[in-house]
């Protein structure tokens, strides 16, 4: 049966002065074939669509511990990248855990770190990344080779060394995430 009668519900009429639809090299439909009438009544969706072919791109972003930076960047990346971009974040000497303060901040604009864990970038295995971040100068120096078609160095301060009250480091780690979040944004406005 050929697609296009396949396709066709049984209310589906050719219109008058419509053209043989020709495939190229590839054949033609037949002279019966018609383009699909605009009207909602006797529209027809397509068998064959053009797929928008997306590969969804990778990026590690890389710290000391993976306990503040890369865990807040990750999940930034991840909800900023909106489906084309997939994050992973790794530390070069991992803290082991994730920084409560870090958790808490994410919380605020509805990303939830409780479940995160601190990852050395050994536990990647041999995967390669599109792109890779160090958000520290101990990061970038300690992982001058990165498995990554290109890298870059986004250094931003560690709120986890902030002084001060509970209400100042707080803050400062606000202050560090919204840094995060408008670097990330720029650069996947610009890609």
């Amino acid at each position: 049966m050929p697609i296009a009668a396949a396709v066709r519900p049984s209310s589906w009429r050719p219109s008058s002065g419509s053209q043989n639809i020709n495939h190229g090299s590839h054949g033609s439909l037949g002279t019966n074939a018609r383009p699909i009438a605009a009207s909602p009544e006797q529209s027809v969706p397509s068998v064959v669509q053009k797929a928008k072919c997306v590969t969804m791109k990778s990026v590690l972003i890389l710290c000391t511990g993976n306990s503040c930076r890369s865990q807040m960047a990750e999940a930034l990346w991840n909800l900023l990248g909106a489906g084309n971009w997939k994050a992973s974040s790794a530390g070069s000497k991992p803290a082991g855990f994730v920084h409560p303060m870090a958790i808490e901040v994410m919380t605020e604009l509805g990303l939830d770190l409780s479940k995160a864990r601190s990852k050395s970038i050994s536990d990647l295995g041999k995967k390669k990344f599109d792109l890779a971040v160090t958000v520290c100068d101990s990061a970038a120096e300690s992982c001058p080779t990165l498995p990554a078609t290109e890298t870059f160095h986004w250094p931003f301060d560690d709120p986890a060394h902030a002084t001060g009250n509970e209400q100042q480091r707080r803050e400062e780690f606000r202050r560090v995430r919204d840094e995060i979040k408008a670097r990330i944004a720029g650069y996947l406005e610009d890609d």
